[in-house]
């Protein structure tokens, strides 16, 4: 009897002992190496400027949308955005994409001002003042000021006006400028900055070239605001430098693999080359007639000729909001997007140039307001 009851204690303990190893370390055998709940803030600012390249500026966010309304793009099939129908889940995904970069940039704000890591605060803060304009531009009155504190509890911001939000992202560009002007002497932006490579002079300039382009924008509604904003800038380009040569321009740059990868492949060349999306899209009747008035030289670098035409180079455009699903005449009847503008795609995509400070192609319709 001894001997069984001796046996049980005996395995009692084994078990009790495998438990307690079980537990020991249960935190980290559940923990997925590949799914941290926390991630480097250099490594988080690379995912937001990669990210907001490949989805703002794809052929659903850019040409879609904004090239159509602006005037520079036609539609040739599935016409539905040039008469301004929205496609639910397309408008749904930019919302979320814009956010998405909003918020990750916001941990690498704090991440950098609690670490006293002024360089990456003002980076992180400069793309992320870029991207707000980006979302008020699209859709106006926004979540702005309480939009990216649900991990405090608020689920549901309040819409801010447009007319708050520009005075509000000119201020803390401002500021920003000013982190620029008195880094902390550990100051270090990291792997992660894949616009400029750890340049921190061309962040700056580039973090002024916004505050002009606001400025720019606002110039009918607060005239006022807009004139303080550029004279405080030209004013004193010593402190304020602004983009002045095309070795400042801000290019995102693709490795350009040519395998319909998001990470490689520039968002326009994986959509339309790649993805067989280039039918879709014809460069509008407005953009070409008026370079034709002009007669002006960029003509054959925005368009190709039109393919029926062989005997002879003939440029067409089509017509922007027609009736029906398609454009009449065929595809071989329109000029499609320039090869060029396809070339010089596969490798970058312009967020900001000197050529086009005042735009900073490509334009966003302007809305009632700002």
């Amino acid at each position: 009897m001894k001997k069984i009851k001796y046996s049980i204690l005996l395995l009692l303990s084994i078990l009790m002992l495998g438990i307690g190893a079980c537990t020991k370390d249960f935190d980290k055998i559940n923990t997925d190496p590949n799914k941290p709940s926390n991630a480097p803030a250099t490594n988080l600012l690379a995912f937001s400027l990669q990210d907001f390249a490949a989805n703002l500026w794809d052929s659903w966010g850019d040409i879609d949308e904004p090239e159509s309304y602006s005037g520079q793009i036609a539609k040739i099939q599935y016409i539905d955005e040039s008469r301004y129908q929205f496609r639910t889940g397309t408008v749904e995904n930019m919302w979320t994409y814009l956010y998405r970069e909003l918020k990750s940039l916001q941990v690498v704000i704090n991440a950098a001002e609690a670490s006293d890591n002024t360089d990456l605060q003002a980076v992180a803060t400069t793309i992320q003042c870029y991207i707000w304009q980006v979302a008020t531009d699209r859709w106006r009155d926004i979540p702005y000021s309480g939009a990216l504190a649900a991990d405090s509890g608020k689920l549901t911001p309040k819409y801010d006006k447009q007319e708050d939000i520009y005075p509000s992202l000119l201020n803390k560009l401002k500021a920003t400028n000013d982190l620029f002007n008195n880094p902390s002497p550990s100051s270090n932006v990291g792997e992660g900055d894949l616009l400029f490579g750890g340049d921190v002079a061309k962040w700056q300039k580039f973090c002024n070239s916004i505050r002009l382009r606001m400025a720019i924008r606002i110039s009918d509604v607060d005239p006022a605001l807009a004139k303080s904003t550029i004279e405080t800038i030209m004013g004193d380009l010593s402190k304020n430098p602004i983009i002045e040569s095309n070795a400042d321009n801000a290019f995102f740059n693709w490795a350009g693999a040519g395998t319909a990868d998001i990470l490689t492949d520039e968002s326009w060349y994986t959509g339309l080359y790649l993805g067989s999306r280039l039918n879709n899209y014809a460069v509008s009747s407005n953009m070409i007639d008026t370079l034709k008035e002009l007669d002006d030289p960029r003509l054959p670098v925005y368009a190709n000729p039109v393919l029926e035409e062989k005997e002879q180079t003939v440029y067409r455009g089509s017509i922007i909001g027609l009736s029906g699903t398609s454009a009449p005449g065929g595809l071989s009847h329109y000029s499609f997007i320039g090869d060029f503008m396809q070339t010089i795609r596969q490798v970058i995509r312009p967020l900001c140039a000197l050529q086009k400070l005042s735009l900073f192609w490509p334009k966003q319709p302007r809305r009632d307001g700002m």
